[in-house]
């Protein structure tokens, strides 16, 4: 983030948009620490007085990931505090799958943007579903039998 002379802000991100709103939520973040423009300006001006530039930035390297040719894998690396849950009925006989009811739980703090999230939250629990329905797991396989 970079505070210009005449108070407007920069915000430079890396990041991969891939429809989870990361723009908007930074917009929305940036604009809501800006409140007092007046005082903004004025901060920004002396900063710029004495030569001195606003600014700061960080950054994170997440572990590897890895999503092998079978489907198996890690294929994201977050931190999420949250619970999913559904209940399904099997037929036995032909081992079809009905799911009956799924939910999601999620700890997210102050939400930036509630609209996105709970549209990410139902995202990544239905590709979650996804995920298990077509998985193959070989219970004889896997015991070593």
């Amino acid at each position: 983030m970079q505070v210009e002379s005449d108070g407007s802000v920069r915000v430079f991100i890396g990041n991969t948009e891939m429809g989870q709103g990361a723009r908007s939520a930074i917009s929305q973040i940036t604009a809501s620490g800006s409140a007092d423009q007046v005082d903004f300006q004025r901060a920004a001006a002396h900063a710029s007085a004495l030569r001195k530039r606003l600014s700061s930035s960080g950054w994170f390297v997440s572990p590897d990931t890895s999503f092998g040719d079978r489907g198996q894998g890690n294929p994201y690396m977050t931190y999420v505090w949250s619970a999913n849950f559904a209940e399904v009925l099997v037929d036995t006989e032909t081992m079809e799958i009905q799911v009956v009811k799924l939910v999601a739980a999620h700890d997210v703090g102050r939400a930036v943007n509630p609209r996105e999230v709970a549209g990410q939250i139902r995202g990544g629990a239905l590709q979650g579903l996804g995920f298990a329905l077509l998985e193959e797991l070989n219970w004889i396989q896997a015991a070593g039998y």
